[in-house]
């Protein structure tokens, strides 16, 4: 009867606001110091950009290595003595098939590609190596 209908509720909002103080605070300053150090990061290389064409640095000056050196492949060679040479004389082939199937299986599970394998006899290696 005397009650005016404006209690001491508060609304709900305003109780969310004033739990969330804190955490909105810490957000806040994190989010500062993240741009901060984002702008410094940004000022520190265009000082450095702007160094390197004072001192006239360019990329183009630099020689380049040319790509055939860089595709240099060494040779790879077995060398048999000649009692070994049945090996690889007889109908089967039973070991260029060992060695096509290794450089097949280095180059599709490593993607690592073998140089052709040169197989030869030599005469100064004793009879089984």
């Amino acid at each position: 009867m005397g009650h005016s209908g404006k209690g001491s509720t508060v609304n709900p909002f305003v109780q969310q606001l004033k739990n969330l103080g804190p955490f909105l605070f810490l957000a806040i300053i994190t989010g500062s110091a993240a741009g901060w150090k984002t702008f410094k990061q940004n000022q520190t290389l265009a000082a450095a950009a702007e160094l390197d064409m004072d001192l006239g640095i360019q990329e183009s000056a630099i020689p380049e290595e040319p790509i055939s050196s860089a595709m240099r492949i060494d040779q790879v060679r077995l060398e048999l003595g000649y009692g070994l040479l049945s090996m690889i004389n007889n109908d089967n082939h039973r070991l260029t098939d060992q060695i096509k199937s290794l450089r097949r299986a280095l180059a599709t599970d490593m993607g690592f590609v073998m140089p052709s394998v040169r197989i030869q006899d030599n005469m100064q290696l004793p009879a089984n190596s």
